[in-house]
């Protein structure tokens, strides 16, 4: 006995199919099972990505600080009015 399945076309003639399952007693049924009790595991590009997005928000966290702290000192020793445009630079650094 020949098989069809969800989406066998017919070119030419007649035939005749009985239907013995459907839903879950099917082929795709049985695949979209085994795929649901699957584990999901990240892929290497997946992982090397998220390490990748986690060193740049270290890095930038790192430098609006950076520029937050060491601003102030900077204005101070130059002799100029410090601390308003060092905050803006720092919070433009962390949010682009």
């Amino acid at each position: 006995m020949n098989r069809l399945f969800k989406g066998t076309v017919v070119v030419n003639g007649t035939g005749r199919a009985t239907v013995t399952g459907v839903g879950g007693g099917t082929q795709l049924g049985e695949i979209a099972r085994l795929m649901q009790q699957a584990e999901r595991t990240a892929t290497p590009l997946e992982a090397k990505l998220a390490r990748l997005t986690r060193q740049l928000v270290l890095l930038t966290v790192g430098l609006a600080g950076v520029v937050l702290l060491v601003g102030p000192l900077l204005s101070h020793w130059l002799g100029r009015s410090p601390s308003l445009p060092n905050q803006k630079t720092a919070t433009n650094l962390s949010v682009k």
